[in-house]
């Protein structure tokens, strides 16, 4: 359910977000806000394949800490604690799987489970760990996958095709270092660049002929409009000896 690197909203029975106040020490139920407040990183715990850590945008850790939430009242704080500032054990939570995509969290250290506690005082929606002393939907979140590992992680370079590269046809030697390895499709080599003729092999006698004959009757054609179909026919004999 939860995978290194993924990154998730937590949305408690009340539909409020576990939410990072932005004193980075406080953790408070709160809207859908369109901030990275209620976005947590999750971070597996080396050695274990049960234990998670939550990672809010300020870069610290959820935390179960010591301090009672309010004197008289069971319930203990959750905080937010940057790392190395509390003992390792009390930002590691086991995900307990209680439904599609529902969780709980169980702290490892006290054996407590994260608590979504309701708008009326004292609690005003605020976050504490305790153990359950019943079956309560306040200790129940629903699991909002905002990012996984895959879209957390660059996108894929495109599809290498080399039919779609340029094809330059001529080459030519450069001491430019900026060109790109003599190549004419450079700016800067054009006034290097050869002039591209197409080849084309020489007549054969037969085509020589046509040709000539072809000429000949365009001559023909123009002489007999100025002297006369007979004399030109004459001159074209002639001439040319067909």
């Amino acid at each position: 359910m939860f995978h290194n690197g993924m990154v998730v909203k937590l949305q408690s029975y009340h539909e409020k977000y576990l939410l990072a106040v932005d004193d980075q020490e406080s953790v408070i139920q709160g809207d859908n806000v369109p901030t990275n407040n209620v976005k947590w990183t999750v971070e597996s715990v080396p050695g274990s394949d049960s234990l998670i850590r939550l990672k809010s945008c300020y870069g610290k850790y959820l935390a179960a800490s010591d301090e009672p939430f309010l004197v008289g009242i069971t319930g203990f704080q959750v905080l937010q604690l940057p790392p190395g500032g509390c003992p390792d054990s009390s930002i590691e939570w086991e995900p307990i799987r209680g439904g599609n995509q529902v969780v709980q969290l169980k702290n490892s250290r006290r054996n407590t489970f994260l608590r979504a506690n309701n708008r009326l005082p004292p609690w005003r929606y605020s976050i504490t760990h305790k153990v359950p002393s019943s079956s309560d939907n306040h200790y129940a979140w629903n699991l909002v996958i905002v990012a996984t590992t895959e879209q957390s992680s660059f996108s894929r370079p495109k599809s290498f095709n080399p039919l779609a590269l340029p094809v330059c046809l001529n080459q030519v030697p450069t001491t430019n270092p900026g060109a790109c390895s003599g190549c004419c499709c450079n700016s800067n080599n054009t006034e290097h660049m050869p002039a591209v003729v197409a080849y084309k092999p020489p007549p054969s006698k037969s085509e020589k002929r046509l040709l000539v004959a072809k000429n000949a009757g365009k001559a023909v054609v123009h002489f007999a409009s100025l002297v006369g179909a007979g004399a030109a026919v004459l001159a074209l004999q002639a001439g040319t000896g067909l």
